[in-house]
């Protein structure tokens, strides 16, 4: 993306943001749990999740005109190093080390996104293209409707 003129570096979500793996999750809960208060209790990360992706290959083959999602287990398919994720969460949230909080379906909302794409909005389309939809203000000044708040109207 930064070969097309995507400053993807200059936002840190799109800089360092991703889709936790296996050896981060055992990493970040062997160090939670080496960590002890007063009381003996060990570390507790809150985590934000969202349960939910665009379906970044039913979105092209609709041309853009219809939003699909994976819910969380699909999308962690698609990607290397996923496969016991599921197995390491449930175990952290067994021993008390990591604590769930909804933050929402997706981060997104798909209405506003969708129309930019449509629209001719080239950053969103290539970051379409390297199945990125998270691209801020900082990627790109053609940024300008924040399609990541997924309960923005778009209109009244």
């Amino acid at each position: 993306m930064l070969k097309s003129g995507l400053r993807v570096d200059k936002c840190p979500f799109g800089k360092f943001d991703t889709l936790e793996n296996s050896d981060d999750l055992t990493a970040l809960f062997k160090v939670l749990e080496s960590i002890k208060d007063k009381n003996g209790l060990h570390a507790v990360i809150t985590a934000n999740f969202n349960l939910a992706n665009p379906d970044f290959d039913l979105i092209n083959k609709a041309s853009f005109e219809s939003y699909y999602y994976k819910n969380y287990e699909q999308t962690l398919e698609i990607y290397k190093r996923r496969d016991k994720v599921l197995e390491i969460l449930k175990e952290g949230l067994k021993k008390c080390v990591f604590f769930l909080q909804y933050h929402s379906r997706e981060h997104l909302n798909p209405l506003i996104w969708l129309d930019e794409i449509r629209n001719g909005n080239a950053t969103l389309r290539i970051g379409f293209q390297h199945v990125v939809f998270a691209l801020s203000k900082a990627t790109s000044p053609e940024i300008i409707k924040f399609h990541l708040a997924s309960m923005l109207f778009r209109n009244n």
